[in-house]
C-alpha cells in the first residue's frame, strides 16, 4: 500500500510541476513606460493577439506603431526615436534592435508611411529601409520584378504556374479550360481546387503543397454541388458550406479528412466565437468568418490604408487605386493596382512585384501567396 501511495504522490507532484512550469513560462502580456533621449515611450505587449505597441509624442503629436510578433526576450526594446520635420509635416520612426518599425509621417491631418511624403533622397538620409533584390524576369505573359521571398500560384485555365525565385513550374490538372476560379482556397501552405472537370458536382480537390510546389489528388467520400463556398478557416480546418444541400463541412487538408458537421438545420461559424446559425441563412448569404488578423486594410478613393482593429493606428500605405487585396499576412499586405501585384510592410515599404495582363479581367482567386 505503501509504494502504491508513493506512486500516487510522485505521479500528482509532476503534474503539478508541469502545471506551474507551463504557468511561469507561458508568454505574458506587458505595459512598460520609459524614456529614451527626450521621448516618453509606452510599450505595450498584448499576448492574446501577438502584437507590440509604441507609443510617443513628438512635436504634440502622438505617433503609434504596431508591430506583430511572437514575443521576444526582454523589454524596453526602443532604442531611439528618429525624427525630420519640414514646414507641413513631422515625421518619426521607433529604432530597435528586434524589428523593422514604420517611418510615419504627420500630413494633412493624417498619418502616412513615410515614403509617400518624402524624396528618395530624403528617405535614405533619415529613415533607410531594406533594398529590395529586384531581378525581373518572364514567364509567359507574367512579368516578374522581385518575389520578396514569397512563392505565388497564378491560375492558368487548366492549372497554376508556381513561381519562386529562380523557378517556374506549370502546375496543370484540367482537361478542359477554366476562366473562372471561383471555389479555390487557401490555408497555409495549401491551395484547393475543385476538379472543373466534373460537371454541377464535385468528388475531389487537387492540392498544391505551396512550400515545393508539388500536386495532390484528394478523393472525397461526398459529392460536394459548384454551388459552395467557403466560410473560412480556425485551427487548421477548412470550413465549406454547400448551399444546394445546405450543408456544411469541414475540411482538414493535411489529414484529407472531411467531415459533414452541419445538423437539424444548423451549422458552426466563428465571429470571434463559435455560434450556431441557420443553414437557411448560409444558403440565403454569404457568410464568412471574422478575421483573427490584428490589421485590417480599407480601400479608399485616396489610397490604401492599414487600421488596427482597436482603431487606435491608421495609417495610409499607398496613395495608388487599389482594386483589390490579395492576402494579408502578419505585417505584409498583398494587393492588386490594374494588372499589378504590390507589397506593403514596414521593412521594405510598397514594394511592385509582377504583373500579368490577364488580372485586368479576371482576378477572383488567381493569386495564391506563400
Amino acid at each position: 500500500m505503501k509504494k502504491k501511495y508513493k506512486i500516487i504522490l510522485y505521479v500528482s507532484l509532476g503534474i503539478l510541476l508541469f502545471t506551474l512550469s507551463v504557468f511561469i513560462l507561458r508568454p505574458r502580456g506587458y505595459v512598460e513606460n520609459y524614456k529614451v533621449g527626450e521621448y516618453e515611450i509606452e510599450e505595450k505587449y498584448d499576448v492574446d493577439s501577438g502584437y507590440y505597441s509604441f507609443k510617443t509624442t513628438v512635436d504634440d503629436i502622438q505617433f503609434v506603431d504596431i508591430f506583430i510578433s511572437n514575443k521576444v526576450g526582454g523589454k524596453k526594446l526602443i532604442s531611439k526615436v528618429e525624427k525630420y520635420s519640414a514646414e507641413k509635416f513631422t515625421c518619426t520612426r521607433f529604432t530597435s534592435e528586434k524589428f523593422d518599425l514604420t517611418p510615419i509621417c504627420r500630413k494633412d491631418d493624417e498619418f502616412v508611411d513615410a515614403q509617400l511624403t518624402l524624396s528618395k533622397t530624403e528617405m535614405n538620409e533619415n529613415f533607410e529601409r531594406k533594398n529590395v533584390k529586384i531581378d525581373p524576369v518572364k514567364y509567359d505573359r507574367i512579368e516578374v520584378g522581385t518575389f520578396l521571398d514569397r512563392k505565388l500560384l497564378v491560375w492558368a485555365q487548366t492549372g497554376y504556374h508556381y513561381l519562386t525565385d529562380g523557378k517556374h513550374i506549370e502546375i496543370e490538372f484540367l482537361e478542359e479550360e477554366s476562366y473562372y476560379n471561383n471555389l479555390a482556397y487557401q490555408m497555409g501552405e495549401f491551395v484547393l481546387t475543385p476538379n472543373y472537370d466534373s460537371e454541377y458536382v464535385f468528388d475531389e480537390f487537387k492540392v498544391i503543397n505551396m512550400k515545393n510546389g508539388k500536386l495532390k489528388t484528394w478523393k472525397l467520400d461526398e459529392k460536394v454541388s459548384f454551388n459552395s463556398y467557403f466560410l473560412g478557416d480556425k485551427d487548421g480546418a477548412i470550413y465549406l458550406f454547400d448551399r444546394k444541400e445546405k450543408k456544411e463541412y469541414l475540411l482538414n487538408p493535411k489529414k484529407e479528412k472531411l467531415e459533414l458537421i452541419s445538423k437539424n438545420g444548423e451549422a458552426n461559424v466563428w465571429s470571434g466565437k463559435w455560434e450556431t446559425i441557420s443553414t437557411g441563412r448560409l444558403a440565403n448569404d454569404d457568410y464568412h468568418f471574422e478575421s483573427d488578423d490584428v490589421f485590417k486594410y480599407d480601400i479608399e478613393d485616396s489610397g490604401l490604408y492599414k487600421v488596427s482593429k482597436n482603431l487606435d493606428f491608421r495609417i495610409k500605405v499607398s496613395d495608388k487605386k487599389v482594386s483589390e487585396i490579395i492576402k494579408v499576412d502578419g505585417n505584409s499586405v498583398f494587393y492588386l493596382v490594374g494588372d499589378t501585384l504590390y507589397s506593403y510592410d514596414p521593412e521594405y515599404g510598397e514594394v511592385e512585384m509582377l504583373s500579368y495582363s490577364e488580372w485586368n479581367f479576371n482576378n477572383k482567386n488567381s493569386i495564391f501567396i506563400y
